[in-house]
């Protein structure tokens, strides 16, 4: 099992962001919401210069509840250039944490992937 370390994001959110951006697929189905969502938080990376060395990834916050990772680092060198072993610059985390808008007292945690 892989465990990704980074940001959970706000769907809402990041819908919003796609249709800032022109970046959504549709709104009619889960699966082009959830497409929209990733096309979001690619965007994200790609706005930080991060996504050499992020992944967005489909994590479990909670059992039975699924949402997407801005995710820094995995267990899986295979994934991410970073692991639990060599963590990412801080600068890098709190410019993504200043685009998601997530409080100070908020910090990117282990989740465990979806598959």
């Amino acid at each position: 099992m892989i465990y990704y370390h980074g940001f959970v994001v706000v769907d809402d959110a990041m819908m919003k962001r796609a249709r800032e951006k022109c970046l959504v697929l549709g709104e009619t189905s889960v699966n082009l919401q959830m497409m929209s969502i990733d096309r979001a938080a690619w965007d994200v990376l790609r706005e930080v210069r991060t996504r050499h060395f992020c992944d967005a990834a489909n994590v479990m916050p909670a059992p039975g509840m699924y949402r997407w990772c801005i995710a820094f680092a995995s267990t899986d060198p295979r994934v991410t250039v970073y692991t639990q072993h060599i963590m990412p610059p801080e600068d890098k985390i709190a410019i993504v944490k200043a685009i998601l808008k997530k409080p100070d007292d908020v910090k990117p945690l282990w989740r465990k992937s979806t598959f």
